[in-house]
């Protein structure tokens, strides 16, 4: 009884970890064009959603991840990083002006200047919208989550704290490093 109870543990533990080296994320790499692609999986030709263009350098992504107030203009941090996140690009807006396309698992920092401003995305006709106000060396930490069922993909915007989105951002890329002063 205790050799087929010890089999039985032993196999789930073995069917656990196998399990669980599929579902782990690939490293967020840059491709040789200079965009960046979330990929599913291990395999290196699954792409799921490309940036348009070249994505900023590593020393930029570091930076952008300490979240810290961008000096003289209010900084917007948008983070794309959910388990079920829509496997499309989507294009983000401030003030009915494109920013940057953001994929999933990727981050953009936005410069920008101090009053009220409107983040809006679309995505097969559909729209949503959030609008945010800051002052000088103010930060908006703001998650993007996407969601993607057989009904369709949906996008919500929901309001962070930047202790969260910096312990979520493992694994991100910074996309976008804009300035809309």
């Amino acid at each position: 009884m205790l050799a087929r109870r010890s089999l039985t543990l032993g196999g789930l533990a073995a069917l656990g970890m196998t399990a669980a080296g599929c579902a782990t994320r690939t490293p967020a790499r840059l491709e040789a064009d200079g965009s960046y692609c979330r990929r599913l999986g291990r395999r290196p030709r699954q792409k799921v959603a490309c940036t348009p263009g070249s994505v900023p350098p590593a020393s930029a992504d570091a930076d952008a991840k300490r979240f810290e107030p961008i000096p003289g203009a209010l900084g917007l941090y948008v983070l794309r990083r959910r388990w079920l996140d829509a496997h499309r690009v989507v294009e983000l807006q401030v003030d009915g002006r494109p920013v940057a396309a953001t994929v999933p698992a990727s981050l953009v920092r936005v410069a920008l200047a101090p009053g009220r401003h409107t983040l809006a995305v679309e995505w097969d006709g559909q729209r949503t919208e959030l609008s945010i106000e800051g002052a000088p060396g103010d930060v908006h930490a703001i998650e993007l989550v996407g969601s993607s069922w057989f009904w369709g993909d949906r996008f919500v915007w929901q309001p962070s704290t930047v202790d969260d989105l910096r312990r979520r951002a493992a694994g991100t890329r910074l996309v976008a490093d804009a300035s809309l002063r």
